[in-house]
């Protein structure tokens, strides 16, 4: 009987051991390495802007705000010959000689003066400041047509706007670098023009 018992465990201790051999999870399966990405190619600069004085171009923000001297009344009774100056090419905004602005003839390129100190010194006596530029208007073309100055008044008070064309306003820089502007109209005659009125289209 004993033995009977015996064989009985053993075979229940088989079965059991089978069973867990069973229900073991099988060992993983090597994993492989995940593929290295390839080193990106650093990106081709894009080519830089090239300034605008490169060019001999000009933005706005360079004439508005410089001044305007005029020929004081002495000196348009008694006019004398203009100092001979360097021109050094410059247009306005982007459209350069030759080139068409908004699909029509190309405008004239306006030009900046660059006169020497003797110079400056010697229209210094016969001009008066008489306002700054204070915007530009810009026709349906896209061009620069006139400049708003600022005649008379004192910090603002009292200046009455007029319109000049861009033409008649002659830009010259000093050898220091300021731009400025001369007119061939007295102080008198600008205050005497009408006033400027923006339209409100």
């Amino acid at each position: 009987m004993n033995r009977k018992i015996l064989i009985t465990a053993s075979l229940a201790t088989l079965m059991a051991t089978g069973a867990l051999a069973q229900t073991t999870a099988p060992a993983p399966a090597p994993v492989a390495p995940a593929p290295q990405a390839a080193p990106a190619t650093p990106a081709t600069p894009a080519p830089a802007r090239t300034t605008a004085a490169m060019h001999g171009e000009m933005t706005t923000g360079k004439i508005v705000g410089i001044s305007i001297y005029a020929p004081t009344e002495r000196a348009a009774a008694a006019p004398t010959t203009a100092p001979a100056t360097t021109a050094a090419p410059a247009t306005t905004g982007s459209t350069a000689p030759g080139a068409t602005a908004m699909g029509t003839s190309a405008p004239a390129a306006m030009t900046v003066s660059v006169v020497t100190d003797e110079q400056w010194r010697s229209m210094r006596d016969q001009h008066e400041s008489i306002g700054k530029i204070d915007d530009l208007v810009i026709g349906q073309d896209g061009r620069i047509s006139q400049a708003i100055v600022g005649v008379g008044g004192f910090l603002g008070i009292g200046e009455k706007k007029v319109a000049l064309q861009l033409a008649d306003v002659k830009l010259m820089r000093s050898e220091d670098g300021t731009l400025f502007g001369i007119v061939m109209r007295t102080k008198q005659q600008l205050q005497d023009m009408p006033e400027f009125t923006a339209s409100r289209s």
